[in-house]
C-alpha cells in the first residue's frame, strides 16, 4: 500500500478557501517508491481521482500498488490534478527529488488569485537546478529569481511595451488555452513515437507521459524544427498561430502582426539544455523588433528544462561591447562552428551584469523577450522529454527574415543551437561547411570577451 498526500498550495488555508473560482489544484506526492502510473490508473479505474474534502488542508488515502518502480529509489513522481467544475485534467508528471515540489500549479483563478501567485511560486521550496552547464544552482534564490508575470497588463499595449523595454521579457500566465496546449503536446509525442518508436518508454507508460526510455540520449528525440507536418499539424497550429496568440501580440506592437512560418519546435532529452546567447545572431536580416515566445507544451518544473533569461542584459552599459561583438555577429554569414552559444556557463554572463529569473511554467504559459535579451535553459533533470516551440512574431508591415518565411528553402536540417551540439555529440562530426569555419573560442578571444 502507498500512502499518498494531497497537498494544498497555500498549506494555511483550506482548499474550499482559495482565491479560485474553481477547485484548487492540488498534487499527489508519493511516499513509496513505486511508480506512480499504477496508481493514476487505480484511481481511474475508480473513477474520477479524489480530492480532498472541503475544510481540510491535508489528508491521505491509500490505494494497492501493483507495478515495480524501474527507477531510481532516489526519485518519486508527482502529478498534478487541475480540478474545474466540468472536467479532471491529469498533468504531465515529472520526476524529481521527493522534497523538490510539494507546491504545484493553479490554474482558473481571478485576478486576486494571481495576484497571490507571486507570493505561493516563492513558497514552494528551494531546490537545487542544473542552469546550462552549471549544476551549482538553487531555485528560487538571489542567484536564479522566479519571474514576475505582466499579466495586469494585458490589456495595455503600451504598458506592455514600457515593461519589455524596461526588462527585456514578459513572462504571461496563460497566453494559451491549457487544453489547447495538452492537444499540442499528445500530437508531438505521437510524433515522436512514430519517428522513432525506442524514443518513449511504452512499457509501463502512457504516451501522453513522455517518458522517455532509458536509452535515449542526445540525437534520439526526432529533428522536428522548421515547416512540416506536425509544427502545422491542426494540433499544433491551435496553440502557435491562435486567435489567442494573434491578438495579444497585436496588442504588444500596437498594429498588425504576422509570425515567421519556420517554428522551432523541440523535445529535449534528459541533461539536455540551451547554452547562453541572443536570438540576434540567427536571425537578423528582417526587422529589429522581432520577438521570440517561448512556450512549453505541457507543464514544466524547472527541473524538466525551462527557459531563464538575464533580465537587463538587452540595454544594461555593461552589456555593450557584449552587444557590439557577439550580439551583432551573424553566425550563418561568419561560418561559424558550433551551436552559435556565446557560452554554456550563465555565470560568465554575470561578469557582465543582470539577473537570471526562471520560473514552473504550466500549460498556456508563455515567456516573451527581445533580439537582444541573453537567455538559456535549465537542463533536463527528469525522466521526461521536455517539449517545447519559440516562435517569432514582428509588425506585419515590416521586413522579415527570409530564411525563415515560405517556403524555407535551405533550413530543413539543424545548423546551430541545441541539435547542433547534439549531433556533435551523437557521431563527433559537423557538416562540412561548418568544420571549415572559426569557433567562438576564436572569435572571444579576437573580441577580448
Amino acid at each position: 500500500m502507498a500512502r499518498l498526500l494531497f497537498y494544498s498550495r497555500r498549506t494555511a488555508l483550506p482548499l474550499q478557501n482559495s482565491f479560485c473560482t474553481s477547485w484548487n489544484s492540488v498534487a499527489i506526492h508519493s511516499s513509496s517508491s513505486r511508480t506512480f502510473s499504477s496508481v493514476i490508473n487505480q484511481l481511474s479505474r475508480e473513477g474520477e481521482p479524489r480530492t480532498a474534502k472541503p475544510g481540510s488542508s491535508l489528508v491521505s488515502l491509500r490505494c494497492p500498488v501493483t507495478t515495480r518502480h524501474r527507477r531510481s529509489s532516489s526519485f518519486a513522481r508527482w502529478t498534478t490534478y487541475f480540478n474545474d467544475r466540468n472536467s479532471q485534467h491529469t498533468a504531465a508528471s515529472a520526476l524529481t527529488k521527493p522534497h523538490s515540489l510539494q507546491g504545484v500549479f493553479r490554474r482558473g483563478c481571478s485576478s486576486a488569485a494571481r495576484s497571490s501567485q507571486r507570493q505561493d511560486d516563492k513558497s514552494i521550496g528551494a531546490r537545487s537546478v542544473q542552469l546550462g552547464s552549471d549544476q551549482d544552482w538553487i531555485f528560487p534564490s538571489n542567484g536564479l529569481q522566479q519571474l514576475a508575470d505582466s499579466n495586469n497588463l494585458m490589456n495595455d499595449g503600451t504598458a506592455l511595451r514600457q515593461e519589455l523595454a524596461e526588462k527585456g521579457y514578459l513572462f504571461i500566465r496563460g497566453l494559451h488555452d491549457r487544453q489547447a496546449v495538452l492537444n499540442a503536446r499528445l500530437a508531438v509525442l505521437e510524433h515522436i513515437d512514430k519517428v522513432n518508436g525506442d524514443a518513449l518508454d511504452l512499457t509501463e507508460h502512457e504516451l501522453r507521459e513522455g517518458v522517455l526510455d532509458s536509452r535515449c540520449g542526445a540525437g534520439c528525440v526526432p529533428f522536428m524544427e522548421g515547416r512540416n507536418s506536425i509544427t502545422h499539424s491542426d494540433a499544433v497550429s491551435n496553440v502557435l498561430e491562435s486567435e489567442r496568440a494573434k491578438t495579444f501580440f497585436s496588442t504588444l506592437f500596437g498594429e498588425s502582426v504576422r509570425t515567421f512560418d519556420f517554428k522551432w519546435l523541440r523535445g529535449i532529452h534528459r541533461a539536455g539544455y540551451t547554452g547562453a546567447h541572443v536570438d540576434n545572431v540567427y536571425m537578423s536580416r528582417g526587422t529589429d523588433r522581432l520577438l521570440t515566445c517561448w512556450q512549453p507544451l505541457g507543464d514544466t518544473p524547472v527541473e524538466m528544462g525551462t527557459l531563464a533569461v538575464c533580465e537587463g542584459s538587452h540595454r544594461l552599459p555593461q552589456f555593450a561591447t557584449f552587444q557590439e561583438t557577439y550580439g551583432n555577429f551573424d553566425v550563418e554569414l561568419g561560418k561559424l562552428q558550433g551551436t552559435g552559444w556565446f557560452t554554456e556557463d550563465p555565470k560568465e554572463i554575470l561578469a557582465f551584469g543582470g539577473q537570471w529569473k526562471t520560473s514552473d511554467f504550466r500549460a498556456g504559459d508563455a515567456l516573451i523577450f527581445t533580439l537582444r535579451t541573453v537567455h538559456m535553459s535549465t537542463a533536463n533533470q527528469t525522466h521526461f522529454a521536455r517539449i517545447s516551440c519559440d516562435t517569432r512574431w514582428q509588425p506585419a508591415a515590416e521586413s522579415a527574415d527570409h530564411r525563415y518565411v515560405g517556403d524555407i528553402v535551405g533550413h530543413a536540417d539543424a545548423k546551430f543551437g541545441v541539435h547542433a551540439k547534439e549531433k556533435e555529440a551523437g557521431t563527433g562530426e559537423q557538416d562540412d561547411q561548418l568544420r571549415t569555419g572559426v569557433t567562438m573560442a576564436s572569435l572571444r578571444q579576437a573580441w577580448g570577451i
